[in-house]
């Protein structure tokens, strides 16, 4: 179909279909044709904004605070006993360590060597055999007699456990 015959056919048609066409479309008034599609989407942000606006109100005004009181059953954590002082288990006595730094500097001639330790129980038990300590640190450390107390040589130094 050449141009010429597009202009013919259009020309054709008769005013009244025209003017049939037009009038409907002034009685509908004036829409925008807006696709289904596009409704829902714009509907769904709406919804979601006012879900925001909610939340965020219950916020702010405090409502929307979990609540404390349950009805399951929760177990508690497990909760280790507190650990006791660094102690040392020798000759049938506890000696658990002298909170006081002292200094052994000159009194060392008097100590004399008992053994190691050779054993440790958790922090939170108290030693119960012979050579045995409280705390992993201690494990393989010099043991010294010290008149009535016990001296414990690690690190370098020199510390002073008494009888429990």
């Amino acid at each position: 179909m050449r141009e010429y015959d597009l202009l013919q056919a259009i020309g054709d048609i008769d005013d009244v279909y025209i003017v049939r066409i037009y009038e409907r479309l002034e009685k509908r008034g004036k829409q925008f044709p807006i696709s289904r599609r596009f409704m829902r989407v714009l509907a769904a942000c709406f919804l979601f904004g006012l879900l925001v606006a909610g939340v965020g109100l219950m916020l702010r005004t405090g409502e929307a605070k979990p609540s404390t009181e349950t009805t399951e059953f929760i177990p508690e954590p497990s909760v280790e006993a507190p650990a006791l002082s660094p102690m040392i288990y020798v000759n049938g006595i506890r000696y658990v360590i002298d909170p006081q730094d002292t200094s052994f500097e000159q009194a060392q001639e008097t100590f004399v060597y008992i053994g190691k330790i050779q054993s440790v129980v958790e922090s939170y038990e108290e030693p119960h055999e012979e050579f045995q300590a409280n705390y992993e640190y201690l494990m393989g450390v010099e043991l010294y007699q010290y008149g009535d107390d016990i001296v414990a040589f690690s690190d370098g130094r020199y510390r002073l456990y008494t009888k429990q």
